[in-house]
């Protein structure tokens, strides 16, 4: 009787354990910001988790960028690309393109102001081919216009879409763009890809919906050049991320916005947006490395940056940046008080530009003002 009576004691607290554990399971799940592939967005935004990048792990090493003739950067100048290949590293404010080599050290500029036939009054979008050490810089009205890594230029390639463009990137053999097609009162959202001449050799619908307004109201996608002709696209209308290559297409992130998610319809009506800003979140970057994804978003107003780690799905920052093109952004370490965002993240570094004033800078204090690239989460500079 009392071995009876010891084994049904054993059998409940076997379940009562085992309860227990699904119970702390469940809770432990619902509080992770990431997860099987999906950001839940709704614990990020409710983080406040003001540190400094140092503090995470990331060590930093601070270079001057060098311009010849002694000028200096604008103050939108930042990072686009990365190339280890190569040894350069591509800025851009807009209007020009600048390749630096390693010790920050100018190379040369890349790309032509003017109405020439392979000039352009701005830069929609700018692509890199290591390999072939060629440059891509989209100039709008579906005009590609073609470079060498030297600012040799090449050629001009006229994209063939009817929808609306508004930047294109170079793949193997060919390029993509995102189109927006509006027709009859309904939007439909595309990855087109071209061949090398501009002709339309395939279609990737992403998403359709009714929609009162044209394409000047929409919200720009992002679109993020992670390695040699390899990107991730971010669609704001079904906030999903994908991977975009030569043959695939294919999503490798989702968000969900929990209660700060929006409709298609909402995102597009102007009315709801102007009278509704806190009711919503909207990403203004976002990218990942094996380790980490990084994104900016804005709520009422006001700008965030946000770090999740991927190992364990928490949120390791999150907090109020400013605009980072004025000085906002994540303060790197305690001791200099530098504030960034990161602007390009490879498997290995985040790469940034700053503007910083000579107090900030005890390794360059005979500088009245430098610009720095900032490399996190590894020490060594770009190789020969």
């Amino acid at each position: 009787m009392h071995s009876q009576f010891y084994l049904m004691m054993m059998k409940s607290l076997i379940v009562f354990s085992l309860t227990i554990l699904l119970w702390l399971s469940s809770c432990t799940d619902q509080g992770l910001a990431y997860s099987d592939n999906e950001l839940h967005l709704e614990k990020i935004v409710e983080s406040n988790l003001d540190v400094d990048l140092t503090s995470l792990g990331y060590s930093l090493t601070k270079i001057p960028l060098i311009l010849p003739d002694s000028s200096s950067l604008s103050g939108n100048t930042h990072v686009i690309y990365v190339s280890q290949r190569d040894s350069s590293l591509f800025a851009s404010n807009g209007k020009h393109i600048y390749r630096f080599g390693k010790n920050g050290i100018l190379k040369n500029k890349i790309g032509i102001i003017g109405q020439g036939p392979v000039e352009y009054q701005n830069i929609f979008s700018a692509t890199f081919d290591s390999e072939e050490k060629m440059a891509y810089i989209y100039a709008g009205n579906n005009k590609i216009n073609v470079y060498t890594f030297d600012g040799i230029p090449c050629k001009s390639v006229e994209l063939q879409s009817n929808g609306y463009i508004g930047g294109a990137y170079r793949i193997k053999e060919g390029y993509w763009a995102e189109s927006l097609d509006y027709n009859e009162d309904t939007t439909t959202i595309s990855l087109i890809r071209f061949d090398n001449n501009g002709k339309k050799t395939d279609e990737h619908i992403i998403t359709s919906f009714e929609s009162k307004y044209g394409p000047d109201y929409y919200p720009s996608p992002i679109v993020y050049q992670y390695d040699n002709l390899q990107y991730s696209y971010y669609c704001p209308y079904n906030s999903q991320l994908y991977n975009v290559g030569h043959k695939e297409i294919k999503r490798v992130l989702s968000i969900d916005g929990g209660k700060y998610a929006f409709t298609d319809n909402q995102i597009n009506d102007m009315d709801y947006r102007s009278s509704n800003r806190d009711k919503f979140v909207e990403i203004l970057d976002i990218y990942q490395n094996d380790a980490s994804i990084f994104i900016l978003y804005t709520i009422d107003r006001k700008i965030y940056g946000g770090i999740v780690d991927k190992t364990s799905g928490k949120c390791v920052l999150n907090f109020q940046t400013g605009n980072p093109i004025r000085g906002g952004g994540v303060r790197i370490d305690k001791k200099a008080e530098i504030k960034t965002w990161p602007q390009y993240v490879d498997s290995h570094n985040i790469y940034s530009i700053c503007f910083c004033e000579s107090e900030n800078l005890s390794d360059y204090s005979d500088t009245e003002e430098s610009l720095l690239l900032i490399l996190n989460k590894a020490s060594t500079r770009l190789s020969d």
